[in-house]
């Protein structure tokens, strides 16, 4: 699979689709990005990112697995293994 840097990552959020790492030690996660639709409904009327983890595949049964605002790391910010999650 075709891997890229941040910049590109970014890019496909903001087109929504789901990204992520091959370099993350979990797999079964992902990262999007909320645009909001600018309708009352919407809790927040400015874009941002989350990580979700309820598909984390892990042996650990204390895991904590949801949906949480995620701001990248400079490891994230620099990496090129960067792909979509299909």
């Amino acid at each position: 699979m075709e891997q890229h840097d941040f910049a590109w990552a970014l890019r496909q959020a903001l087109a929504e689709k789901k990204i992520m790492r091959s370099g993350w030690n979990g797999k079964g996660i992902f990262v999007a990005a909320h645009i909001p639709s600018g309708g009352v409904q919407d809790w927040l009327n400015t874009p941002y990112l989350y990580i979700d983890t309820t598909g984390l595949q892990s042996n650990n049964p204390d895991v904590h697995k949801g949906r949480w605002s995620w701001v990248p790391s400079m490891q994230d910010l620099f990496a090129d293994d960067w792909e979509i999650l299909e």
